[in-house]
């Protein structure tokens, strides 16, 4: 296979489009030598069946157990059901067996604690043109759907009470009044097809798909000095502690002269009690856990509620692979946890990078077998 112009040429004269090939494709190097292309270093121990089409995925539909270095290998999911199938989807097509251990969930504030929200919610909606907002900054997919939410139920309150001009009702009365409103919403990376789906723009996505990489791309667009910032963010229930990345998100915006106004939009809190992952816990002391994936660092805090005490031991002991999406999630994870986390997902706008790390963690470990080399 040869790479001419912008696809992909097998040597039966079959192209790939280049934009098709995500996934473990996306990883090959092709490389000039000597006047000449040459195959990727990647695919040199590999045999030359030429891959004539994707799958949906992106990854070669039928391929051989040496491309699927994650084959078999049993990595816990401790993400909140709203994310977990989407991170144990990539990991199933990876050739991986998820083991789905609820660190943390994801609840409705109570009603009582919606006050702040409400209020910033009602100005957007009944003064479109006197609310005091120039943006709103989403922090996460569950931020937008319980931002959109709650605005879909006041527009249904003021409809019924004929308060509310508007030619709709529901999800679509609360994105038509946010759109007359003319504040501009922010997301971070995949997050923002929500705000699509629903019929909202985005205005500012950062290339970095992080709270940081968002107060930069504010301060590059020249958004930052003076705006003032809607900033619909988790309510973190006790036992667990809240992360450092709202309060460091909030303060940056600050130090670039944006007033931001925090709001609870959802709740997160600890997730499956011990007894109830009580198998689970048993397989990861038992060593049949090859590595664990964080999409947070909240994630980290629940595990170790519901392990208990020697966590680390254990981890340590059975050399587990820990993997973090993204490095301010590493740093949060190593501080809970007090170990190195050593697989970091670097294109963190999606899960498919947390799990690309995690086949190039084991593709390394597979070619070192037997010198020693332990990643955990």
């Amino acid at each position: 296979m040869q790479k001419t112009g912008s696809v992909f040429a097998s040597q039966h004269g079959n192209f790939v489009p280049e934009r098709q090939l995500r996934g473990p494709l996306s990883r090959l190097k092709w490389t000039e030598h000597a006047g000449r292309q040459d195959r990727p270093a990647a695919m040199h121990a590999q045999s030359a069946r030429a891959i004539h089409l994707p799958d949906e995925s992106g990854r070669d539909p039928i391929p051989s157990e040496k491309d699927l270095p994650m084959l078999h290998k049993r990595v816990m999911v401790t993400a909140p059901r709203q994310y977990a199938h989407k991170l144990a989807g990539q990991l199933l097509l990876a050739g991986a067996r998820p083991l789905w251990v609820p660190s943390v969930a994801i609840n409705p504030v109570s009603p009582e604690k919606l006050g702040s929200l409400d209020a910033a919610l009602h100005a957007l909606i009944t003064e479109p043109h006197h609310h005091p907002y120039t943006h709103i900054a989403f922090t996460s997919k569950n931020g937008i759907y319980a931002t959109l939410q709650r605005a879909a139920e006041l527009c249904e309150d003021l409809q019924q009470g004929h308060a509310l001009g508007l030619d709709s009702s529901g999800l679509d009365a609360a994105a038509q009044a946010i759109l007359k409103s003319g504040v501009k919403l922010c997301a971070l990376g995949a997050d923002g097809d929500v705000l699509l789906r629903a019929g909202l723009p985005v205005h500012v996505s950062p290339a970095e798909a992080s709270t940081l990489g968002l107060v930069q791309e504010l301060k590059t667009l020249d958004e930052a000095q003076g705006a003032r910032i809607l900033c619909p963010v988790p309510l973190v229930a006790s036992p667990l502690v809240e992360p450092k990345v709202v309060p460091r998100f909030l303060a940056a915006l600050s130090e670039a002269g944006a007033h931001a106004e925090r709001v609870d939009a959802y709740e997160t809190s600890a997730g499956c009690s011990s007894s109830a992952c009580a198998l689970e816990m048993d397989a990861l002391r038992a060593g049949h856990i090859d590595a664990i994936a964080f999409s947070s660092t909240a994630e980290a805090q629940g595990l170790k509620g519901i392990y208990g005490e020697g966590l680390k031991d254990v981890l340590l002991s059975h050399n587990v692979v820990l993997a973090a999406h993204g490095p301010y999630t590493r740093d949060g994870v190593q501080e809970v946890l007090g170990m190195p986390v050593s697989v970091v997902s670097h294109n963190f706008k999606t899960f498919e990078g947390l799990v690309l790390a995690l086949e190039e963690a084991f593709r390394l470990q597979q070619e070192h077998e037997g010198s020693g080399l332990k990643l955990g």
